[in-house]
C-alpha cells in the first residue's frame, strides 16, 4: 500500500473500509461503511469528495456557499430539497466552504468538501443526507401518533407515507399523506384529503401536527386537539371510517400503491385526429407527431423518437389469440390483463419485459377500446414509438395515445437513471451520455489490477448484461465457454462450439479448448457460479466476459459476476484465491 493510499485510510477511521484504497485516474479511491450504507470516497490532489444513494428519486439539488456564508440551495423541488437538508445545514456549510459544494444527481448526493475539509468530515456529512429519508419517516410517524392515526412503512412520496384520521364530522374521514403526483417531476406537497374527494395541500414536508390539525379543520371542520402519544377527539370516532377502500398505502408497499395508482393521461393536447392532419406537440420534452393520411380512411399515427431503444423491437396489437397461440408460440410479458387483451411480437422478450413495465403497460392499455373498429396498436421499432390505427381515434383515446407515447419514448432516460442507481451501489463510475443497447452507459469498477466493466451488449442477436475485462485476443490458442442450461433459450459461445466438452457444474455445459487445462480449475469457479448465476462465461485469452440473458439489476448477482471476473483474470489463472 503506498503512502498516500495509508494516509487515506488513517484518516477515514473509525469507518470501516470495504474496499480500496486503490489508485483511480491519479488520485485514491474507496468504499467505507457507516451503518448500513457504502460511501465511496475519492481523494484528488488535496480534494474530498463522498457519495452515497439516497432513498429518493426525481430530485434534483445544488447547494454551494453564498459570499455570505450562507447555502444556496435550488432544486427542482426547493421546499422538499430544504426538508431533506435540515439538520444538516451547519455541517455542510463548514464541509463545502473554501471552494467546495454538494449535488443530488439520479439519487445519489456527491458532497465536495473544500480546501481544508478531512476525509471523516466530508463522509459524515454525506451520511447524514443520505438518512435523512429515515429521520423524516421517525418524525412522519410520530406526527400520525399525535394525530391518532398509525403509520407503518418507508419514506416516499406515491402514498406509502400515507396514514388516516377519523373526525367527528358525520362519516367523512381524511387522509394525511406526502405526494409527488405524475412521474416524480411534480413538486412534494403535504396533503390533507377528505373521501369526498375535498383536499387542502400545503408544499414540502409538513411536520407539525399543530399545521395539519389545521388543514384538518378547514376541510372538515372538525376540532381536534393534539395530544401524545394520542389524539383526544371532541367526540368518540369510533363510526367513522379509518381508511377509504381505494387508498393504496393501506393496502400494500410501494410496488403495490404505484400499480393502484394506475396510468393518468394529461390533459387533452393537439387537435383532432382528420384527414391530411401533420401536428407536432410538445410533452413533458417530447415531440410527439399526430399524421393523419389525406384520403376517406384518415390512418392515423402517433409517434416519437425513443432514445436508448435501438436494437429493441416490439408491437403489440389488439386483439385475441384463439387458436393460434395452440400452434404458434407466442411471446407473452407475463401479465394476464395485458395478454388477453394484447398480441405481442418482439425480437427480445427479456428485454421487452422490463423496457415495458407495470406503468408503461398501463399507459398502452389506456388506449385499448374493446368496442373500437379500428384499435390502436403499438410498435417500436428503429429507435421510434409509435400508435396506429387504421381509422381517426376518438378524441379520448387520441390524447391517451399522445401522452402514452411521450411517456413511452422517454424510457430510455429513465433506463439511464436506473443505470446510475446500479452503478452507485456497485460503487462504480459511471461512463456514457446515455442508455443505449450497445454499451451507452458503462458501470467501471475495479477489483485489484483489473478494471472491470458492466454494460449492455447484443450477444448473438439478443440483448444482455454483461460484466467483462480484459483485450480481445482472437489468436489465443485457449478459450473456455461454460453455458447454463437452466433456461428454454440458453446463450451459445460465440466461439468454441467445436471444442470437446468436459464435465462442470449440474445444469451447466462446458466446452474447452484444452480440456486437461480446464478441467483442473472449473470446479474452483462452481461457488461463484453459484452466486452469480450468469447465463454464459466466456474466456478467450485476456478476455473474459460474464453474461446474462436480460436486464439484470440483482446487486448479488451483479457483484458475484464482478468477482468472477476478477478472479478469473488473476494473473491469467483460474483459481479460488483472493483477487485482491
Amino acid at each position: 500500500m503506498t503512502a498516500p493510499a495509508a494516509a487515506l485510510r488513517r484518516d477515514l477511521e473509525p469507518f470501516t473500509i470495504v474496499r480500496g484504497p486503490s489508485e483511480d485516474g491519479g488520485g485514491l479511491r474507496a468504499v467505507v461503511r457507516a451503518g448500513e450504507l457504502d460511501v465511496t470516497v475519492a481523494q484528488h490532489a488535496d480534494r474530498i469528495e463522498a457519495s452515497c444513494p439516497l432513498a429518493v428519486s426525481g430530485l434534483y439539488v445544488d447547494v454551494a456557499l453564498t459570499p455570505l456564508a450562507e447555502l444556496d440551495v435550488r432544486s427542482n423541488d426547493a421546499p422538499y430539497a430544504r426538508a431533506l437538508v435540515a439538520t444538516t445545514e451547519a455541517r455542510l456549510a463548514r464541509v463545502i466552504a473554501n471552494g467546495g459544494d454538494a449535488q443530488l444527481r439520479f439519487g445519489t448526493w456527491r458532497v465536495r468538501g473544500g480546501h481544508g475539509a478531512t476525509p471523516r468530515a466530508v463522509v459524515e456529512v454525506v451520511v447524514a443526507l443520505a438518512m435523512r429519508p429515515t429521520r423524516l419517516a421517525e418524525a412522519w410517524q410520530a406526527l400520525a401518533t399525535a394525530l391518532g392515526g398509525a403509520w407503518k412503512g418507508a419514506w416516499g412520496t406515491r402514498g406509502e407515507t400515507a396514514f388516516a384520521v377519523a373526525t367527528t364530522t358525520g362519516a367523512v374521514s381524511v387522509e394525511v399523506a406526502l405526494r409527488a403526483d405524475g412521474d416524480g417531476v411534480d413538486h412534494v406537497h403535504t396533503c390533507v384529503s377528505a373521501s369526498d374527494r375535498r383536499r387542502v395541500a400545503r408544499p414540502g414536508v409538513v411536520l407539525d401536527a399543530l399545521a395539519i390539525a389545521a388543514a384538518i379543520v378547514e376541510l372538515t371542520g372538525a376540532s381536534l386537539a393534539i395530544g401524545a402519544p394520542r389524539i383526544a377527539a371532541t367526540a368518540t370516532p369510533a363510526a367513522a371510517p379509518l381508511a377509504f377502500a381505494d387508498w393504496p398505502a393501506t393496502r400494500g408497499p410501494i410496488a403495490t400503491a404505484a400499480a393502484a395508482r394506475g396510468w393518468r393521461p394529461g390533459p387533452p393536447i393537439g387537435a383532432d385526429a382528420r384527414r391530411g392532419l401533420h401536428e407536432q406537440v410538445s410533452i413533458d420534452g417530447v415531440a410527439v407527431t399526430t399524421a393523419c393520411t389525406d384520403d376517406a380512411r384518415a390512418a392515423t399515427a402517433i409517434a416519437a423518437d425513443a432514445p436508448g431503444a435501438a436494437g429493441l423491437a416490439l408491437s403489440a396489437r389488439p386483439g385475441y389469440r384463439f387458436l393460434r397461440g395452440l400452434f404458434v408460440p407466442e411471446p407473452r410479458l407475463g401479465d394476464a390483463a395485458f395478454d388477453d387483451r394484447y398480441v405481442l411480437d418482439t425480437s427480445d422478450l427479456a428485454w421487452a419485459r422490463w423496457w415495458f413495465g407495470a406503468t408503461e403497460r398501463e399507459a398502452i392499455a389506456a388506449t385499448f377500446h374493446a368496442e373500437s373498429a379500428q384499435p390502436l396498436g403499438f410498435a417500436l421499432a428503429d429507435a421510434r414509438a409509435a400508435f396506429t390505427a387504421d381509422g381517426p381515434p376518438a378524441r379520448g383515446y387520441l390524447d391517451a395515445a399522445r401522452h402514452a407515447v411521450a411517456f413511452l419514448a422517454a424510457r430510455g432516460a429513465r433506463a439511464s437513471a436506473e443505470w446510475r442507481q446500479l452503478a452507485s451501489q456497485l460503487g462504480a463510475t459511471v461512463l456514457g451520455d446515455g442508455f443505449s443497447a450497445d454499451g451507452g452507459i458503462v458501470a467501471r469498477t475495479g477489483r485489484g489490477a483489473a478494471t472491470i466493466e458492466v454494460t449492455t451488449a447484443r450477444h448473438a442477436g439478443r440483448l444482455v448484461t454483461v460484466a467483462r475485462a480484459g483485450a480481445a485476443a482472437p489468436d489465443e490458442p485457449r478459450h473456455l465457454a461454460i453455458r447454463a442450461d437452466r433456461v428454454a433459450a440458453p446463450l451459445s459461445p460465440t466461439r468454441g462450439r467445436a471444442d470437446p466438452t468436459i464435465d462442470g457444474p449440474d445444469d451447466h455445459t462446458v466446452r474447452a479448448s484444452d480440456p486437461a487445462w480446464a478441467a483442473a480449475h472449473v470446479r474452483a469457479l462452481t461457488p461463484a457460479l453459484a452466486a452469480a448465476r450468469p447465463d454464459l462465461i466466456e474466456v478467450d485469452g485476456d478476455r473474459v466476459a460474464v453474461l446474462w440473458a436480460g436486464p439484470l439489476f440483482d446487486l448479488r448477482r451483479l457483484t458475484a459476476g464482478i468477482d468472477l471476473v476478477a478472479r478469473v483474470t488473476r494473473h491469467g489463472a483460474i483459481g479460488p484465491a483472493p483477487y485482491r
